[in-house]
Parts: C-alpha cells; sequence; structure tokens
C-alpha cells in the first residue's frame, strides 16, 4: 500500500490532479485517505487551506481543499477527460484568482458533448460523425422507465438518424410501462371504471360529484340497462337516466323518467347539500312518479331535483310549440341555473320571450322549489344557444355560449367576424347584466364548457374551424374542427388561451377546475395532435382525451383511451382529492388502466362509461 505521505506529494503534482478530477477521484480519494490516515493534509501541503471553491486541476471543485493564490493571478484549466484538450471542438479556458484568494471557475474552456451530426467533432475523440450513442429526450429521462439512448447515424440523413432512441411519450394506462418516463408507471390512470348498456345506443351526457365524493351520471338509454340495482327499461325510445354511485364507484341508486317517445338529459348539478338537478329536453309526457310533465309540443326543456337519496322533489317544463332544450344547469343551496337553446317562445320567470331568428340562447333562474326568479333570452337573426354556466362564490351566473350575426345583452352588441363566434357572459345575483365579451376569429368558434376557478377565474373550452383569437393572440387550425381552452378574469379580461389542432377532428367537450387551479380538459380527438408534451395518436376513430393544465395554461399530463372505434368524452367533474371523474360514450374496447371494459352490444352500438382518474 503506497503511504500516507507518498500519496499527499503525489497529489501536489498538477498534472496527477489533472487526471483524476474529471473522473471524480480526488473526492473518492481525499474520503479514502482521511479515514485511513492519521497525518495532517496540511504538514504535507502548506499551500492548501480548507475552504470551498475550484479545484485546482481547473474544473469546477466541490466541497474540500483549494490552492490558495494571489489575486489577479491566471492560469490554464481545463474540466475534461485526459487526452481531449485541443482535440476537435475540446479547449482550455483561463482561471483568474478572486478577490478572496481563489480561483473563479474556468472561463471559455469547452467539454465534449455529445456526437451530433455537425461537420465538427464534438466529443473529442479525433473523429467526426462517428457512430455513437444519441438520445434527444429531457435531461434525466435516459434510462427511466420505457426511455432509452439510441444510435447515431450520420450517413443516412443530413442531419442523422438516432436508431433506437425512445424519448417520454404520453402514458398508456393499458400498460405496466413507465411511458413518460417521470419514474411513476400509470399515474394519472383509472381508480375505478364502470360500462353500462345493452343491445343499442346508450349515452352518458353529465356528471356531478359531491362533497362525500359521490358521483351521479345522467343521459339517455334505450336498451334496458343495469346500472348495478336491476334492469332500467326504456318506455320506447330514448328515456332518462340518472344513477349515483358512491367514492368508490358502488351503486347507489337510479332512476328512469320517459314514455314512448324521446327523451334525454343533458347535464346535472349538486348543491352543496347534495340536492341533484337535472336538465335536459323531452317530447311527449315524462312520468315523475308523483307528477308527470307534459310537452307543449315539439321537444321542451325540463328541470328535474332529486333529494340525495333519488326521490324527486319537484320537475318544471318550459317550451311551446316549436323545440326547447335545456343544456347545462348549476346548482346552489338556495336553486339553480339553468341555460339552453329555443325555437318559438319560452316563459322565463312569467316574461313570455320569442326567438329572433332560428334559436335563441336563454337563461333561466330558479329557487329551490322551482320557482322562477329571473330569466334572459338573447339572440339575433342566425342561430344562438347557451351551452355553459356556472356559480360564482358571490351568487352572479357566468353563462358561455354561440352566437351567429349579432346579440344584445342589455345594450352590450357583440357581433361576429366570422360564422359563427363564442360570447361569455356575467350577470349578477338579481338578473343584472354585468358584462359581455366575445371569443371569435374567422370560421366558426362554439363554446361547449364552461366552468369558474377557486379565484373566480372563467374557463371556456370548445371547437373552432380556421382561426380563433386568445388573449391577444390568432392560433390557426389545421382540421375541420379543433379544440381551443381559454381562461378570463372574473371581470371578463382575456388572461391565455390554448388551441389544439391537427389534421383530423378534435373538440373540447367539457372543463373543470381543482381547489389549485389546474385546468381539467375533457377532448374527443381523431388523428394526431399535441397538447404540450408529443404527439397523441388517435387509436383510430375518436378517442377520449383527458388533458391537464397548470393554472397558468401549461401542460401537466395527458392521458389518451380509446380503441379503433368511437369513444367520445361528454364531461368531467373534479372531487375534493383531486380525482378527476369523466363520463362518455364507448364503442369497442376501452381500457383505462384497469383491465379492458368489452361492449355490451354485439354490434358497434355505444354504452355508457364513467371512470375514475387518479390525480
Amino acid at each position: 500500500m503506497v503511504g500516507c505521505g507518498r500519496f499527499f506529494m503525489a497529489f501536489r503534482d498538477r498534472s496527477a490532479r489533472r487526471a483524476l478530477l474529471p473522473f471524480g477521484v480526488l473526492g473518492f480519494a481525499v474520503a479514502w485517505v482521511l479515514g485511513a490516515c492519521s497525518h495532517d493534509w496540511e504538514a504535507y501541503d502548506p499551500r492548501v487551506t480548507s475552504g470551498t471553491g475550484a479545484g485546482a486541476a481547473g474544473g469546477a471543485g466541490g466541497e474540500g481543499p483549494v490552492e490558495a493564490c494571489a489575486p489577479g493571478e491566471e492560469r490554464a484549466c481545463y474540466g475534461g477527460p485526459p487526452g481531449t484538450q485541443e482535440v476537435g471542438i475540446c479547449q482550455g479556458g483561463t482561471q483568474v484568482c478572486q478577490d478572496d484568494g481563489r480561483f473563479g471557475p474556468c472561463a471559455g474552456e469547452v467539454l465534449p458533448a455529445q456526437e451530433t451530426c455537425a461537420p465538427a467533432d464534438e466529443d473529442c475523440d479525433g473523429q467526426v460523425n462517428e457512430q455513437g450513442a444519441c438520445y434527444g429526450g429531457p435531461e434525466g429521462t435516459e434510462g427511466v422507465g420505457a426511455c432509452r439512448a439510441g444510435v447515431l447515424y450520420c450517413d443516412v440523413a443530413p442531419d442523422g438518424v438516432c436508431l433506437g432512441e425512445v424519448r417520454p411519450h404520453v402514458e398508456e394506462c393499458a400498460t405496466a410501462v413507465d411511458d413518460d418516463c417521470d419514474g411513476v408507471a400509470n399515474d394519472h390512470c383509472a381508480l375505478w371504471n364502470r360500462r353500462f348498456g345493452g343491445g343499442e345506443h346508450e349515452h352518458s351526457w353529465g356528471v356531478a360529484v359531491d362533497s362525500d365524493g359521490s358521483v351521479v351520471v345522467v343521459g339517455d338509454i334505450i336498451s334496458p340497462t343495469d346500472f348495478g340495482g336491476g334492469p332500467l327499461t326504456s318506455s320506447g325510445l330514448r328515456d332518462v337516466f340518472v344513477a349515483k354511485f358512491d367514492a368508490s364507484g358502488n351503486y347507489q341508486w337510479a332512476r328512469r323518467f320517459g314514455n314512448d317517445q324521446d327523451q334525454s338529459a343533458s347535464a346535472v348539478a349538486l348543491s352543496p347539500s347534495g340536492e341533484v338537478y337535472v336538465t335536459g329536453w323531452f317530447e311527449g309526457t315524462m312520468n315523475l312518479g308523483s307528477s308527470t310533465l307534459i310537452s307543449n309540443g315539439g321537444t321542451d326543456a325540463f328541470i328535474l331535483k332529486l333529494d340525495p337519496s333519488g326521490n324527486v322533489e319537484w320537475g318544471t317544463r318550459h317550451g311551446n310549440a316549436a323545440d326547447q332544450a335545456g343544456i347545462a344547469i348549476a346548482a346552489t343551496d338556495d336553486g339553480a341555473a339553468m341555460v339552453g337553446r329555443f325555437a318559438g317562445t319560452v316563459t322565463l320567470a312569467g316574461q313570455v320571450r320569442t326567438s329572433n331568428g332560428q334559436e335563441d340562447a336563454f337563461l333561466l333562474r330558479v329557487d329551490e322549489h322551482g320557482a322562477p326568479q329571473w330569466g334572459h333570452a338573447v339572440g339575433g337573426s342566425a342561430r344562438d344557444e347557451a351551452t355553459g354556466v356556472a356559480f360564482a362564490a358571490n351568487g352572479d351566473v357566468v353563462l358561455a355560449g354561440s352566437f351567429g350575426d349579432t346579440i344584445d345583452f342589455a345594450g352590450t352588441v357583440l357581433e361576429t367576424e366570422g360564422e359563427s363566434d363564442v360570447f361569455v357572459t356575467r350577470y349578477d345575483a338579481m338578473g343584472n347584466h354585468v358584462w359581455s365579451t366575445p371569443i371569435g376569429g374567422n370560421g366558426q368558434q362554439e363554446a361547449l364548457g364552461l366552468a369558474l376557478d377557486a379565484a373566480g377565474a372563467v374557463l371556456v373550452t370548445g371547437r373552432f374551424t380556421s382561426e380563433i383569437a386568445l388573449a391577444g393572440q390568432t392560433r390557426m387550425g389545421a382540421g375541420a374542427w379543433d379544440a381551443f381552452v381559454a381562461k378570463l378574469g372574473s371581470g371578463g379580461q382575456p388572461l391565455w388561451g390554448q388551441a389544439f389542432v391537427g389534421p383530423d377532428d378534435q373538440v373540447g367537450n367539457a372543463v373543470t377546475t381543482d381547489q389549485a387551479r389546474n385546468v381539467v380538459l375533457a377532448v374527443g380527438q381523431r388523428g394526431t395532435v399535441d397538447y404540450g408534451s408529443g404527439p397523441v395518436l388517435s387509436a383510430g376513430m375518436e378517442d377520449m382525451v383527458l388533458v391537464q393544465l397548470t393554472p397558468d395554461g401549461e401542460h401537466r399530463y395527458t392521458r389518451r383511451f380509446g380503441d379503433e372505434l368511437d369513444q367520445d368524452p361528454r364531461s368531467v367533474a373534479i372531487d375534493g382529492s383531486g380525482n378527476v371523474l369523466m363520463t362518455g360514450d364507448c364503442m369497442g374496447v376501452v381500457d383505462f388502466g384497469r383491465g379492458p371494459l368489452q361492449s355490451n352490444a354485439t354490434g358497434q352500438q355505444e354504452d355508457i362509461c364513467l371512470v375514475k382518474i387518479a390525480q
């Protein structure tokens, strides 16, 4: 064994230190000597004092001895492996002694880098564009999960090809692989999932979650459908269903409403005390048990209230001989607000409102007993509708929708830039207009979902063609329909917006937020779209895609679910723990991470899918 004195004397030799430093030997050697020797370092080299700074070899030093120097003194330095200095791009630098008597960083040095196909020897081995390892993924992901380096071939293409490389991509919940290389496999995948249906088309259109994590889902069924308590059988065509599950996905109750004609529930909202409010449309009659709603002709809008146990408290009908539909609903302990569209006339809080054109948008505020409090109807000569509504913390009502031509909100007139634009409007708790703002551009823009975050900001999602103006920037579309999300301040001022485009159709169907104000979108996607972490490819027709963004609109994660057939997300909600509830229509086989959910139909019919995704 080399004696301690001989070891330290060797380290006084600068070339020896240079040889050891790049490979981390200095730290190991010092640690070994300190543990094995009883001699004092300073006894062997009185120039060295303990401290923190650049090592004598010129590279970046760590904790340990440093060489004293006179301020302003300069010396050459190089921290690369032996034999690489002045080879290829590698070159030494200069260290200058600082006022504290220690050498500063090695300025101007160029160290070996990963070889690319540029006309330079970047790894400083004396060869240019040789075959070697390559990896273009984010730092820290190589060798994690599925990610691995490839082999660079510079003679295949002008910029070379990195064959065999695997970079992070969207986590696939159907496999046990860490696809996004974050060190965790199958994060943000299903905690539980359910699928319901029969031999016909069944649809779910709305989902809401209670303070205890209970989940209510609504939609329409045709064939006998068992939610867990025995089959519910339609009276003829489509009937309304309302079903409740506990936080673990266990059946609580289910109800069916309808007759031999068409009825459908479009949306559901829960009050803070757990009361269930449902809206939608119906033809003919709808038996509520203790009462029956009778359509005035065509389709009428309805509001239905059930207690937390599924018992009907009341139901109301809204419409005339033309068509009316409730599309979205919001709830508080003192009632609800419903929005939708109507043709002909509709009575809102005792006032008969007449459509100005094809269809107009309407808003109706009712108390907890169903009594109308106030309402508004707005529209121009083209087709207009309201598709999203939410209560602000102070009782104000915010709604979103789409309009063609012009629309007048209590003197605030909005005009379209193209075929149709989005409107976002706020009324105070008494129904007085506060503000209105458009989101538009050439082509068509349609709002399909709305939510308010914990700070009162407004989130709107939907679809557009051609282009859309988001927070002062014009975003161009790439296909027939592309998805968007926009965030507005509580006063209607634009904050930010994102457009998700691709060669095929993608639609932002629903939006919600958590207590941290993260934004969750449910997108129906065909083809390829980049949501912020790389391209996401649908498996065939339309897939369910769940996207989470930060409060500032930055990408957090994306999850895709589906096979070669259609899977359409319709609604999302978030529980108190940040878990996401998503519902929609499923054909074929879909795996949310708990194993394949098989279709309940023999053909290509749609089933009801409900899934709880971990935060």
